[in-house]
């Protein structure tokens, strides 16, 4: 088993894709560190930056933390200071996931975090037609069943 990357981006408004990347990292990092606390940093809140460092800081145990990063879009140049410093000396311990919803805003925190070898999964809306259809049937397949083709269409319409 290949070791969860350290840095996981999310990108796009697709909320459903959103949250079981989402979960799915997390679950893969729990693989790994069982018992990593999980901890959400809102990266419009007013004190975000000190959050993020708070959240980032290396413990007396060395504690693993997965540290969820929301809002990405709306983050001020405090935070992004913040973020240049966790990435450039980023603790073994830390788990770094975070979410922008794929608009034009924040695009330096997409770039930092790419450069940083982040991790990116794509969640961008589904489009209707043959995108939809294969996102059906791709749902099928995740969960280990088959369906016809009628019945793909069936629940597409």
């Amino acid at each position: 088993m290949s070791a969860p990357a350290r840095i996981t981006l999310t990108r796009g408004g697709e909320q459903a894709l959103v949250d079981r990347a989402i979960a799915s990292t997390v679950a893969a990092i729990r693989k790994v560190a069982p018992s990593a606390d999980r901890v959400l940093v809102d990266a419009s809140a007013a004190e975000a930056a000190n959050d993020l460092r708070y959240a980032c800081a290396p413990t007396l145990f060395g504690e693993d933390v997965i540290v969820l990063i929301t809002s990405l879009q709306s983050a001020d140049d405090p935070f992004m200071v913040a973020l240049q410093e966790v990435l450039t000396d980023q603790p073994d311990t830390v788990w770094l996931i975070a979410h922008h919803d794929g608009t034009a805003s924040g695009k330096k925190f997409l770039e930092a975090l790419r450069g940083a070898d982040a991790n990116e999964i794509a969640c961008l809306a589904v489009k209707k037609g043959k995108p939809t259809i294969e996102a059906i049937t791709k749902e099928f397949a995740r969960h280990r069943r088959r369906a016809t083709s009628d019945a793909v269409n069936v629940l597409y319409e």
